[in-house]
């Protein structure tokens, strides 16, 4: 935010400007500031990614509303996965929808959700126990050691 005050100070000393154009500038400026912190919180930067993330998630969801979300896992922790899909839940019980591309076991989970997975150039449904992720996911935390002992030095896995 301080980029912001900054701005709005350089609007002020902006000697091409009247003084009319460099008030109202400064003001615009420092108004939508105002408004950003108190929607997304003073300093946003002083949280993690993904908590300031899950705050502006919550900060956008409206009742009946459409959302297209794309991977919204990426920033968060499995925790705060979880957080965002309480957020997601209690917004679809309030008449919201939601389409989300996801590779999250978590996600995926969501009570009442219908899964398409794309097979070539169809939709197709699919049971949550039948999802890659979700195989892969629950093979790897029942038997780690599966999947590790092709790790050799700083070799990545194959996709074999």
């Amino acid at each position: 935010m301080a980029e912001i005050d900054a701005e709005a100070d350089a609007m002020l000393n902006d000697e091409k400007a009247g003084p009319f154009r460099r008030r109202l500038g400064a003001n615009i400026t420092r108004s939508s500031r105002s408004v950003l912190a108190w929607r997304y919180g003073d300093d946003p930067h002083a949280r993690s990614h993904g908590e300031t993330f899950l705050g502006i998630v919550k900060a956008e969801l409206l009742e009946r509303g459409l959302y297209l979300l794309d991977e919204p896992e990426t920033p968060l922790s499995p925790t705060r996965v979880l957080a965002l899909l309480a957020m997601v839940n209690a917004s679809a019980a309030g008449g919201s929808q939601f389409v989300i591309a996801t590779h999250s076991p978590i996600l995926a989970a969501l009570p009442g959700a219908s899964i398409l997975v794309f097979n070539g150039d169809k939709l197709v449904p699919t049971a949550y126990d039948d999802l890659e992720h979700v195989r892969v996911t629950r093979d790897f935390l029942n038997a780690p050691e599966r999947f590790l002992r092709y790790l050799t030095g700083s070799a990545a896995l194959d996709d074999d």
